[in-house]
């Protein structure tokens, strides 16, 4: 009786593994129903600017020689 159950949860736990070790790339499975996504062995560098000449930024001035109002 004991060695009839333990087969049997073998069995089953075999197939369980096989379902684990399935993904979008050995099954038919989407790419979106990947329970572990591997991530890539090296990251993209960030997302900031692009390299070049440094730009100047304008800053606003304590005491402005002219004060423009527009209303738009």
């Amino acid at each position: 009786m004991l060695k009839q159950d333990n087969a049997l949860l073998k069995l089953e736990n075999a197939e369980l593994r096989g379902r684990l070790d399935s993904n979008s790339k050995n099954s038919h499975l989407p790419p979106s129903k990947d329970l572990f996504k591997s991530k890539p062995a090296f990251p993209k560098s960030g997302t900031g600017k692009q390299g070049g000449k440094e730009g100047h930024t304008l800053y606003q001035s304590l005491s402005p020689d002219v004060v423009v109002v527009d209303f738009y």
